[in-house]
């Protein structure tokens, strides 16, 4: 999809990877170029296929390369890890979680590579993907991701199944990597553009 601006440090990458099994769910990246000077997100780039994490890392720094190095949130859990593994050697732009209120100490750190989702963090990124839908925030483009959105539910208040697909057999992978997207995004400043001499 065409995007009105290509500077380095304005888009942002959110993943969800997968272990690359048949049965399994897909991995899903949603490139989004951010919001600025009035306008909306918008979504510019979609990945969805069945890779396993290690090929997902790679496959995330070709699109963050192409799009002028744009910061990648990865999903921590399951393959996640073997994701941020491989790509922490391969690509400098990961987004990390900071945890105000985690002592630091022996065993102890305040920043994380990736998103980690637990129940309460899901809630957080449903109700922020809710809140971008709603406002006419995002402009999507896919229309995979359009159906998964569609299809989305709140499934009463059972710790961590709150929010997933209507039906057995369909998957969440887009609407997470684009919530992931957004919800990372609005956390962490856009890179400055440097449009002088070298320093």
């Amino acid at each position: 999809w065409p995007s009105r601006d290509m500077r380095f440090g304005q888009y942002f990458l959110g993943a969800d990877p997968c272990y690359g099994v048949k049965q399994g769910d897909l991995a899903a990246a949603q490139v989004i170029r951010r919001p600025q000077d009035g306008f909306a997100a918008e979504q510019v780039a979609v990945f969805h296929a069945r890779v396993n994490p290690v090929v997902f890392a790679d496959e995330l720094a070709k699109l963050g390369v192409f799009y002028n190095q744009a910061e990648v949130a990865v999903e921590v859990e399951g393959p996640g890890q073997g994701t941020i593994a491989r790509l922490s050697v391969i690509y400098p732009h990961l987004w990390k979680q900071t945890y105000a209120d985690k002592p630091t100490g022996q065993n102890q750190s305040q920043v994380q590579l990736g998103w980690s989702t637990n129940w309460r963090r899901k809630s957080w990124l449903v109700t922020k993907l809710g809140d971008f839908l709603e406002r006419g925030r995002v402009v999507l483009h896919d229309r995979a991701t359009y159906t998964e959105l569609r299809t989305y539910t709140f499934l009463g208040d059972n710790e961590y199944v709150r929010f997933q697909p209507a039906s057995p057999g369909q998957h969440d992978d887009l609407v997470m990597a684009l919530g992931i997207a957004l919800l990372c995004e609005s956390t962490t400043p856009p890179v400055e553009v440097h449009d002088g001499p070298p320093v």
